[in-house]
């Protein structure tokens, strides 16, 4: 007799499962001689289109001779009694076209069963659907119970991390995107950032890649001041705090119109006000217009009086301009640079998703392992305690994987295309910066510079990584690179 074997998981997830299905789907076929196919399936048989399942019904419409179709258990075939797909084969069976084999549930069905073989099969395929109601039930009661406990139920906004304490599940801070999304909470509350100038933010200070409606939906979350939002419900949860309250309703206010326009650099427009500290005393160099004409800097001396210079507002533009003119990098280092980048872009691409992949392979094992306890159990093969001990440590096994992979999914492959964003900033600084009406002069001196001193006469610039890396590659006219012992990203160093 002619067979279709199917072994069928509903997720990716479980494609561990299959082996063992296919193994007792194959021993069953050659055990009663059939001559058989083997149908391999990833769809979830409880909701959802089964398109790979409804491919096999269709090939049985144009079937000349009996033919046996075969599953592991009744669950294999389908959960949902009322499906098209139940009562379609069901139908065949009837009219003696196929037979239904359930292997484990010792069950075998043809045109010939009786009324209380029929019964049997829906009262299996009934008792499926019950547990995938049941556990569906349980799971949004569990998720309602931990919401009222003040525990979250899913996974941990920007800024915090899924993580496992005493053994259970937790949400810790995560400090670098913490302080991102302080930052645009504060930036934005005074109307100092717009959403697009906060995305602008997090790339170049904190390395973090995402969409304006994303930033939108940080500030608009109350889990940062301490409480978490289901349906339209407030629930107040028990992890650390990144904002306050008052912070939060000030950003509220401002997306409102409540608040003033974005301000610029308070009182005269004067370029580098702000900028720049004295080296003796620490304070600021304030500027002033002599004549109405002519802009000087020098140190406000609010701490104490001492001897402090007047310099003209254009030198300290001609000190800015060497040092920007610096960071130009050369073409023929671009090219080599985005080479390198490109290259190295597969490689990351495929170790991101390697190890993604065996963290997700080990979380299935243990979810198997967890489905296959909870069966031993309804049969009685294994007592309370041992099912009570053995799932809550693959409980705690699952919720430390899941961490591991939050967290090496957050740090993604986005410091490639960094190298590509931080060339053209070097690139293009000092075009920028003379063509630059004042804001936008302070706008690129802020981006590349980290401190500005004046000791004298003479200003003291320094500028961040790898602005200042850049800057001594171009001294030296050397820009030749090494790469790293392990052959992994290259990095640019200057050689002397």
């Amino acid at each position: 007799m002619k067979a279709i074997l199917i072994a069928r998981v509903s997720t990716d997830d479980q494609a561990e499962a299959l082996p063992a299905q296919v193994y007792k789907l194959q021993d069953y076929a050659l055990k009663n001689e059939f001559d058989f196919e083997l149908v391999e399936i990833k769809e979830s048989a409880y909701k959802g289109d089964r398109v790979e399942f409804n491919k096999v019904i269709s090939r049985l419409s144009n079937i000349t001779e009996p033919i046996a179709l075969v599953f592991d258990k009744v669950d294999r075939y389908s959960r949902d009694p009322s499906s098209s797909e139940v009562r379609i084969l069901n139908s065949l069976c009837k009219a003696g076209k196929i037979e239904l084999h359930f292997i484990s549930d010792y069950l075998v069905l043809t045109q010939y069963s009786s009324a209380n073989q029929w019964f049997m099969l829906s009262l299996n395929t009934s008792t499926s659907q019950l547990y995938s109601n049941t556990i569906s039930d349980n799971v949004k009661r569990r998720q309602a119970q931990m919401r009222r406990d003040g525990l979250l139920a899913g996974k941990a906004p920007r800024g915090y991390l899924n993580a496992v304490k005493d053994g259970k599940k937790w949400v810790d801070i995560n400090p670098l995107e913490a302080q991102a999304v302080k930052e645009a909470f504060e930036g934005y509350s005074t109307g100092s950032l717009t959403l697009r100038q906060i995305k602008a933010l997090w790339f170049e200070k904190f390395n973090i890649t995402c969409a304006v409606s994303h930033i939108e939906r940080v500030l608009k979350n109350p889990f940062y001041y301490g409480f978490m939002q289901v349906n339209g419900n407030l629930y107040e949860h028990h992890y650390e705090k990144i904002i306050t309250k008052e912070l939060f309703d000030a950003c509220e206010d401002n997306r409102r119109g409540y608040r003033s326009k974005p301000k610029s650099v308070g009182g005269l427009p004067f370029t580098y006000k702000g900028l720049i500290r004295c080296s003796e005393c620490g304070c600021l160099v304030t500027f002033e217009t002599k004549k109405q004409k002519y802009t000087y800097g020098h140190c406000n001396q609010f701490k104490y009086k001492h001897d402090a210079q007047y310099i003209r507002e254009k030198e300290f533009t001609y000190h800015y301009e060497k040092t920007l003119k610096k960071l130009i990098v050369p073409d023929d280092v671009i090219k080599t640079i985005l080479e390198l980048i490109n290259a190295d872009k597969l490689e990351a691409r495929k170790n991101v998703e390697s190890k993604t992949n065996a963290i997700k392979s080990e979380i299935a094992k243990y979810e198997n392992r967890i489905d296959r306890i909870y069966e031993d159990h309804l049969d009685n093969k294994i007592d309370d305690s041992l099912y009570e001990r053995k799932t809550k440590e693959y409980q705690t096994s699952i919720a430390n994987l899941q961490t591991q992979l939050t967290t090496f999914e957050l740090s993604d492959n986005t410091r490639l295309e960094t190298v590509s964003h931080l060339l053209e900033v070097a690139k293009n600084a000092h075009n920028i910066f003379t063509s630059a009406d004042y804001l936008g002069k302070r706008k690129i001196l802020k981006k590349v510079l980290s401190n500005s001193e004046l000791s004298g006469r003479k200003l003291l610039l320094k500028l961040k990584e790898p602005y200042e890396m850049m800057a001594l590659c171009n001294d030296n006219s050397s820009w030749q690179g090494y790469v790293e012992s392990n052959h992994g990203f290259r990095f640019w160093r200057p050689t002397h």
